[in-house]
């Protein structure tokens, strides 16, 4: 059996962690520069907001209904989905992270489904006081309609356990098409289109017209509908070729000093990135620019890239050369908007060759960020961080 733990409403779910005065009140969070809707609580749901629309074609709807809007801070939704995961971690046999905030369980052979999910639910809700539904099935795809079902109806309790044919068949009876993972917008078009309206009517195609109707994933997919398993556990986290970490400031930033502290915190956090895949890297970019919507304003994007004459993964080396980019790019009569740190050239740490005449202890540094990232493991992603990002200054 294959477990999914889906956070609801997550983006939301984060803010109203920090303000849990507005459990119960309409919020939303809008995407980068506060352009469209990317995360909605049930309240605002219910008020008939979809998904992806433009923020100013509802401000009027926003200042009427009284809904609460956030812009979205990617920093504080990666460090409560890392927590999340380490529950998981310690309280499943196998994770795989699906997404910021999705995972699979591997769950064969366990007993006590419903009980386990249950656990989940509750132990992540009275840590992290986030909600999350539980979706547990014989293969991922019907693992994502349980799920489905989990947030759905209340008197699942926030888990859903498909372990039958009855079961089964009753699931798909009532997933409209459109809800099933793997089934896409132009795809769902062409099975209504063949009267498919549900994951039922799906499955009770022949496998032969599927093949002929869709792609290889849509073969799959109906298999997996059907209880044969096709997606294999993936454990392993493929190693990124470049990493980056960016920031749009909800008011625009004009003081060096407030810049430097917020690039300094998005390299800490790429060079986080590297040691996590036992990574380090040869090639940084910076890149700061203004709100380009602002047109009564000075523009600029400007960026620069510098090389690391040994490849590193050290958080002091990466934040030093990121303020020093910052300070050669930055200009007093501009009103900054974004910020951002990419690493380019991202190499594995066995690749690292040192220099005849470089002096740095490399071994001493290494040890250095061990002990940093044990720390912040052990007891928050910000237990211990350069000091620049609470105590930049103008020089």
């Amino acid at each position: 059996m294959i477990g999914l733990i889906d956070c609801d409403n997550f983006f939301v779910s984060c803010e109203q962690a920090l303000r849990p005065n507005l459990k119960k009140s309409p919020v939303l969070v809008l995407s980068n520069n506060d352009g469209c809707v990317i995360s909605r609580s049930n309240e605002a749901k219910a008020l008939g907001i979809p998904m992806g629309i433009p923020a100013f074609k509802i401000k009027d709807k926003i200042c009427q209904e009284g809904i609460f809007v956030f812009s979205s801070h990617y920093n504080l939704y990666k460090e409560t989905s890392e927590q999340i995961m380490r529950i998981l971690r310690n309280n499943s046999p196998c994770v795989e992270i699906y997404s910021i905030d999705e995972a699979f369980l591997d769950l064969s052979g366990m007993s006590y489904l419903k009980e386990y999910g249950l656990h989940l639910v509750q132990l992540i809700n009275k840590e992290m006081d986030i909600p999350v539904s539980v979706g547990i099935a014989p293969t991922k795809t019907l693992a994502k309609v349980g799920s489905y079902f989990a947030k759905k109806y209340k008197k699942y309790q926030h888990v859903c356990v498909i372990d039958s044919h009855e079961k089964r068949i009753r699931a798909l009876q009532l997933t409209p098409i459109t809800e099933v993972w793997g089934i896409g917008k132009h795809l769902s078009m062409k099975l209504k289109a063949q009267g498919v309206s549900t994951a039922y009517d799906f499955v009770r195609l022949p496998r032969r017209f599927i093949r002929q109707l869709t792609t290889i994933t849509g073969e799959r997919v109906w298999l997996e509908l059907n209880g044969e398993s096709c997606y294999e556990f993936c454990v392993h986290n493929v190693e990124k070729r470049q990493i980056s970490s960016s920031h749009s400031f909800e008011h625009m930033v004009t003081d060096l000093e407030t810049l430097s502290k917020f690039i300094a915190e998005h390299a800490r956090i790429c060079a986080q990135k590297l040691r996590a895949q036992r990574s380090c890297v040869k090639l940084m970019r910076i890149y700061v620019c203004t709100n380009k919507f602002r047109l009564d304003l000075p523009q600029c994007h400007t960026e620069e890239t510098v090389s690391f004459p040994i490849a590193t993964s050290d958080t002091l080396d990466i934040v030093e050369q990121a303020i020093a980019c910052l300070k050669r790019l930055y200009r007093d009569r501009y009103h900054y908007k974004k910020i951002g740190v990419i690493l380019l050239q991202v190499i594995p740490e066995s690749y690292m060759q040192s220099d005849l005449f470089d002096t740095k202890d490399w071994n001493k540094s290494k040890r250095l960020m061990l002990a940093m990232d044990e720390i912040n493991e052990k007891y928050s992603n910000k237990a211990l961080v350069p000091a620049v990002e609470y105590l930049s200054k103008k020089e």
